[in-house]
């Protein structure tokens, strides 16, 4: 897992993943995740370079957005992969995280 970070504007910042977020991906995405959503207003994950989201990926998209929501933060998942978005939706997940169809929409400076 690779994870490259762009600063957006204000107290907003993009993680572009790349690789799986399986077990060993959330290990190295999990508090990389976790830091972004403290310090940070708006946390945009963009997931276009990841192939497949696991189980533990998905723990860990909802241990961020669960923690980022006691801070009164947001945390948006962009780029998702069909099969990871469909589970998100399935499961609640978009209940806590933001789902955007790509990183253009509602966010300044995300291209």
């Amino acid at each position: 897992m690779n994870i490259t970070e762009q600063i957006l504007g204000d107290r907003t910042v993009k993680l572009l993943l790349q690789g799986l977020l399986d077990r060993d991906g959330a290990q190295v995405a999990g508090p990389r995740l976790a830091r972004a959503a403290a310090d940070n207003d708006t946390t945009v994950v963009d997931l276009k370079g990841v192939p497949a989201v696991g189980a533990a990926g998905l723990r860990v998209l909802v241990e961020t957005a669960m923690s980022a929501d006691r801070n009164r933060t947001r945390v948006v998942a962009v780029n998702t992969p069909e099969a990871a978005r469909r589970v998100m939706y399935t499961t609640g997940l978009d209940d806590i995280v933001d789902i955007a169809d790509d990183d253009h929409t509602g966010f300044p400076d995300a291209a």
